[in-house]
């Protein structure tokens, strides 16, 4: 490389002909800048293409020729090169819109000929399959404002907020006043986002990959305009697929079959546009887009392909359904590293078709350039675990001259004051305070100050306890980042008892989630709710069955847990419990202390300890600040636990020992939606309370009472078996779901989700006999199916549909008409 330079600076050196053309090219109209415009001198096979930001650069062969500019969709124009020493802007305009019809003659479609050789040699071009790789990347996410000349301007809008953070004043010197504005205020909105961004973010990476799967990204640097936290820093690289390459694209977290699957060529209508013959290689333009009558999540867009070893050169591609309330378009481009193509830049523009400021409509725009690539790095597998992203503890504090190395380009005075400007605004509102309040409400908890109110403990309803009232606090990071202590208190109407407790968790290490807990309660719990359960999801989550629960335990409960990630993608949990129960009443257990005297003990101490495993194979985390966040798994995550205690109360101690374990699993692909696989195995093989047992998770309401309840569907339940229809002292259950989405139906505007069920269990109960409740299991298998139709109604935070469920086999009911249960579902979002 070194040679090559001094070759191309000695040639510099001498007069020539040849003349070097820089410049940019930009929508006439809009003045984006347009890329893979393809530039070439008149009458030659010398030229390239605009890069991902509209730059270019060509070695004229004759310094008199015109140079040709083309791009599909806009105007070709010819213009000659005069240099007048400063950058030089080719503008091109949009061509007229017109709809054409495709027609395909006889034969094979050119375009698809093509495809069919990049399909071919899809293997070797793959950067993340045919290679190990090294590189640095520095990646810039700007938002900012676009304005629209059709939205007319509106004084208590969007902007009337910003203006209260900024600082801004309205005509009777109030803060946020719903006063009409002065002139001068007018004036300084309107010109509020000419010479500055809304929010604007740097990071510089370094990325390791090892194929097939192994990777590490590493931040070295990020500064967010407004905030230190790190957490933003996560989004610079997360907003696209690094490739096209892989069977799927994920764009905003949402999985788009790739133009280059190999099932592409049946999914998606591939058309040649345009044939460019640069030099020694030939660039097809192919555009393509989903078939008709193929319903399936698609993008639309063009690929740029090269003669040499059939590779990508730049992609352009959207999701092609629009109805979004955010819309995305990539660009992607790749260029020759040691023989062979490797991705070269990244961009994302964002568009938030419903969010406002000063009446111009916000848009993002993300680029990421790759740099410093390395296609024979030594790397080994064991020098890779389970985080694959991570942040260097000084990479919010690296100074501007270490940051004026990473930047492709100077930052614009627009960039400039964006940062001069809100880190102002941030530091006098404070924002790095509100972020961290914003992070605490996703657990639940309201931060006042350094006491945050637990939102769970405030309401609850279900047949027990009928409406339970109460309130929970607990200290938060703002009082210390190593502990936290509470406690909380409730009442329910139905049971007419006081609850409440009390914790202290101190957190040992964050970035492992290792902590210890102490707690006391005086509580009740489910008769027989034993079960593993995996973590919820949000403040609100689609599990309903607690709501149903009618009949609880009364307990007395001192406990200590230890939690925290083991090595890789293993986590454990040690515990130790000491319970005092009172059973729900008619509950009991028949002791036979001699041949014809039995004993009934309605109440009884537990001691128990064990340890809980989870194991997340393929699961990756990433590390921001003192969190660590789990990125999802390609495989099944496994939940096992094994307890062992002693039940007191009893004529002699009874020691048990219990073996429980669960996996679940969701397959997502564009093509067929959404599978979901959920099994859970319980086993304790000793003659106990029935309380210590399992209570399958029946959700069928309405066949023993149509007057108290309307039937709701609950996921992962057994939605027409009755509430407390059987108790197993070891069962299996299976729990499978696959949702379409909306793929079934091709209408724009209403686009319900079509869930297929089917729900199987198997159980036994050890000694039914000495139970004093008439206990019954299903040893034969309980089987149903069900339909779920979701999504009929919904809006920003709720979706609500209609569900059908259908049981049969050993335990269906004799009256067929108590078999076929209807339910509404509803989902929330918080």
């Amino acid at each position: 490389m070194r040679f090559l330079l001094l070759i191309f600076l000695s040639i510099g050196l001498f007069p020539c002909n040849a003349q070097q053309v820089r410049g940019r090219i930009v929508h006439g109209l809009s003045k984006e800048p347009l890329a893979f415009v393809t530039v070439v001198e008149e009458g030659t096979q010398n030229g390239t293409f605009s890069d991902i930001d509209g730059y270019f650069s060509l070695q004229l062969q004759q310094s008199d020729k015109s140079i040709l500019f083309s791009s599909l969709g806009f105007e070709p124009l010819t213009l000659r090169y005069e240099n007048n020493g400063e950058g030089w802007v080719v503008r091109l305009m949009p061509k007229a819109i017109s709809m054409r019809e495709v027609v395909i003659l006889p034969g094979e479609n050119p375009a698809e000929t093509i495809m069919k050789k990049v399909l071919a040699n899809k293997a070797g071009n793959d950067p993340e399959k045919s290679q190990a790789f090294t590189y640095d990347s520095y990646n810039k996410l700007v938002l900012t404002g676009e304005r629209d000349s059709s939205r007319k301007p509106s004084v208590n809008s969007d902007s009337t907020l910003f203006f209260t953070l900024a600082g801004e004043k309205d005509s009777t010197g109030k803060h946020g006043s719903n006063h009409n504005t002065s002139d001068s205020l007018q004036k300084a909105k309107k010109n509020f986002l000419e010479d500055k961004h809304l929010f604007l973010l740097e990071s510089v990476t370094q990325r390791r990959h090892l194929p097939p799967e192994k990777d590490e990204e590493t931040i070295l640097a990020t500064r967010v305009s407004g905030l230190k936290n790190p957490t933003f820093a996560l989004l610079g690289t997360q907003l696209q697929s690094f490739s096209l390459y892989g069977d799927y694209v994920k764009i905003l977290d949402q999985l788009y079959l790739s133009p280059l699957h190999s099932a592409a060529i049946s999914k998606y209508l591939f058309i040649l546009e345009d044939t460019t013959f640069l030099d020694k290689d030939t660039i097809y333009t192919i555009t393509f887009q989903p078939r008709k009558n193929k319903n399936f999540t698609a993008l639309k867009g063009t690929l740029f392909i090269c003669q040499d070893k059939w590779a990508l050169q730049q992609v352009i591609a959207v999701p092609a359904d629009t109805a979004a309330s955010v819309s995305i378009r990539i660009q992607q481009q790749y260029a020759r590293t040691d023989g062979r193509w490797f991705p070269d830049q990244l961009n994302s523009y964002l568009s938030f078709n419903n969010s406002f400021v000063n009446d111009a409509k916000v848009i993002g725009i993300s680029r990421s350039y790759i740099r410093n690539i390395n296609l024979q790095p030594a790397l080994r597998n064991r020098d890779f675990g389970p985080v694959v992203l991570r942040m260097e503890p000084k990479a919010t504090s690296v100074p501007d001259s270490v940051w004026n190395t990473y930047r492709e380009r100077p930052l614009d005075a627009k960039e400039l004051n964006t940062y001069v400007f809100i880190d102002s605004v941030g530091k006098a509102e404070n924002f790095e305070r509100r972020l961290k309040v914003f992070s605490m409400l996703g657990s639940g908890r309201i931060p006042m100050g350094p006491i945050s109110l637990d939102m769970d403990k405030l309401i609850r309803a279900n047949g027990y306890e009928g409406f339970r009232l109460g309130a929970g606090l607990h200290t938060n990071d703002f009082l210390s980042e190593k502990f936290s202590l509470g406690g909380y208190y409730g009442y329910g109407f139905r049971d007419k008892a006081d609850k409440y407790g009390g914790d202290l968790l101190i957190h040992l290490k964050r970035k492992r989630n290792a902590w210890l807990q102490l707690s006391y309660n005086e509580d009740v719990k489910e008769t027989g709710g034993n079960q593993l359960d995996p973590k919820p999801i949000g403040f609100l989550s689609s599990n309903y069955y607690p709501i149903l629960v009618n009949r609880m335990d009364r307990i007395e409960e001192f406990s200590a847990r230890v939690n925290g990630r083991i090595v890789g993608n293993l986590s454990g949990q040690v515990f130790f419990q000491q319970q005092s129960i009172r059973p729900f009443v008619g509950t009991g257990l028949i002791e036979q202390r001699s041949d014809n005297i039995g004993v009934i003990v309605r109440s009884f101490q537990v001691q128990q300890a064990g340890i809980q495993f989870r194991w997340a194979p393929g699961e990756k985390l990433a590390v921001a600040g003192e969190r660590e966040v789990s990125l999802g798994s390609k495989w099944p995550v496994i939940y096992l636990r094994y307890t062992t205690g002693d039940v007191q109360e009893l004529q002699e101690p009874r020691v048990f020992h219990r073996y429980d374990c669960m996996a679940e699993k969701i397959f997502r692909t564009s093509l067929y939606g959404d599978f979901t696989v959920r099994g859970i195995v319980g086993h304790l093989p000793y003659a106990l309370p029935g309380s210590m047992y399992y209570n399958p998770r029946g959700s069928n309401t309405i066949n023993f009472d149509k007057n108290r309840y309307f039937g709701i569907a609950a996921p992962f339940t057994f939605e027409t078996m009755m509430v407390n229809e059987f108790m197993h002292s070891s069962f299996a259950a299976l729990h499978l779901r696959h949702s379409f989405r909306d793929l079934l139906f091709k209408s724009k505007k209403f686009k319900p989700q079509l869930s297929i069920v089917q729900n199987m269990l198997w159980g036994e109960l050890r000694r039914p006999d000495l139970q004093l409740r008439d206990y019954k299991s299903a040893q034969k298998g309980f089987f149903e199916s069900g339909v779920s139709l979701d999504r009929l109604l919904h809006n920003n935070f709720s979706a609500f549909g209609v569900a059908v469920f259908y049981r049969y086999g050993t335990y269906a009911f004799v009256e067929q008409e108590k078999n076929l249960v209807f339910k509404l579902s509803a989902t929330f979002a918080l």
